[in-house]
């Protein structure tokens, strides 16, 4: 093989799209099923893997004269019914537009056309698409996911834990990142002890935990160096005219509060990278994928999404041992998702696991499908480590 080219699949798999989910409200319609968070869990028949699958779903009435944007009602109390309302705005308000959001002249800020929630696809151990769940896996409950959760990575720790990350987009919190804990999928368990509305963290997105506890590069007041602590990639919402986005590795004693950031991928011939999936073990580094943004001018406006592959040194996280050339991108995918989707050109890869030799990566493919990609873990390995 010629590892200057990335590996080919073993088998590529569209696992979801718009036509497996149903609407939560019959005034919507699924526009996307993609971006999920992935792992696998041990039952009684064998390995089998859990997708949380962003679903999304828009107002499927079209205005001349208005615009339906959906939230939910909150009001800080778990438990609530599931009910989409929708703000109905003029189009004179809009001062701008884009295929995704809006921005309102009176309130001069964005809100988005559509709104997520995830919900499970459950593949057996054959890796046969065993239960599609139409209800939502995760509810909106505190103020700050009124637009819904999206973009979810799960990571399978050493201990039997699994965390499990959500984004939501909020025009008074602006991104924020919330952090759920579980050891079956059926209970649910936030880092804060005590119910509160407030998120996790706020300021930041695409929060993916490491597996296992890494020692504290550098020495706090509450941290010493060496200790075994928490290690998250992250990505902080940054403003591309002051600071490009990128990844960023982060640490915490207890998933609440987070300090010691450091940069990991800097900007390089204008292209924006982001976390992509939780990292795993693979030989002797820390290997994860991640998404790089090609932009097409100065104002750096997207043009697609591409995937990576990051190899970080296995003792010192903080260092980038390998950065790999492109390993997917949307044009792999044109035998089997031949048309663009809801936003064309994007490959976002936030779902990996391993079993047997093999590496199964999952992919949004243009905001509308998932998609599974398997490869053999020695490939990886090569194509990652001759960068």
């Amino acid at each position: 093989m010629n590892y200057n080219n990335p590996p080919k699949p073993i088998e590529r798999t569209i696992i979801a799209s718009v036509k497996d989910f149903k609407p939560l409200s019959k005034e919507t319609k699924v526009i996307g099923a993609f971006n999920p968070g992935v792992t696998t869990i041990k039952t009684k028949n064998g390995l089998e893997t859990i997708l949380l699958i962003r679903v999304a779903e828009m107002h499927k009435k079209k205005s001349k004269e208005h615009v339906f944007l959906p939230y939910f009602k909150m009001q800080n109390t778990k438990d609530l019914p599931i009910k989409i309302y929708f703000d109905k705005e003029t189009k004179k308000n809009i001062l701008g537009k884009t295929k995704k959001s809006v921005l309102l002249k009176n309130k001069m800020h964005h809100r988005l056309k559509h709104i997520s929630l995830p919900r499970a696809v459950i593949l057996d151990k054959n890796g046969e698409i065993k239960k599609i769940n139409q209800a939502p896996a995760l509810l909106p409950e505190w103020e700050y996911s009124r637009f819904g959760k999206e973009d979810l990575r799960i990571t399978k720790m050493n201990d039997g834990r699994y965390i499990i990350t959500s984004v939501s987009a909020h025009r008074e919190f602006g991104v924020s990142t919330s952090i759920l804990i579980t050891k079956d999928f059926e209970f649910l368990e936030s880092p804060i002890k005590k119910n509160t509305h407030r998120p996790v963290i706020i300021g930041i997105k695409d929060v993916a935990i490491l597996p296992e506890k890494i020692p504290s590069p550098s020495e706090t007041e509450t941290i010493k160096k060496g200790e075994l602590i928490y290690a998250a990639l992250r990505r902080p919402n940054s403003y591309s005219n002051i600071s490009t986005p990128g990844i960023w590795l982060s640490y915490s004693q207890d998933l609440v509060h987070w300090g010691q950031h450091h940069r990991l991928t800097k900007e390089q011939n204008g292209k924006i990278t982001g976390t992509g999936t939780p990292l795993i073990r693979l030989d002797d580094l820390w290997v994860g994928a991640f998404h790089e943004i090609n932009t097409t001018n100065k104002r750096k406006k997207f043009k697609s999404y591409h995937t990576k592959l990051i190899g970080l040194d296995l003792k010192n996280p903080w260092k980038v041992n390998n950065i790999s050339d492109i390993l997917l991108k949307r044009e792999d995918y044109l035998d089997i998702l031949p048309k663009s989707g809801y936003v064309p050109n994007v490959v976002y890869t936030t779902g990996i696991t391993k079993t047997n030799g093999i590496i199964n990566i999952f992919s949004g493919i243009d905001d509308e499908h998932t998609v599974q990609d398997k490869f053999y873990t020695e490939d990886l390995i090569k194509f990652l480590k001759q960068s």
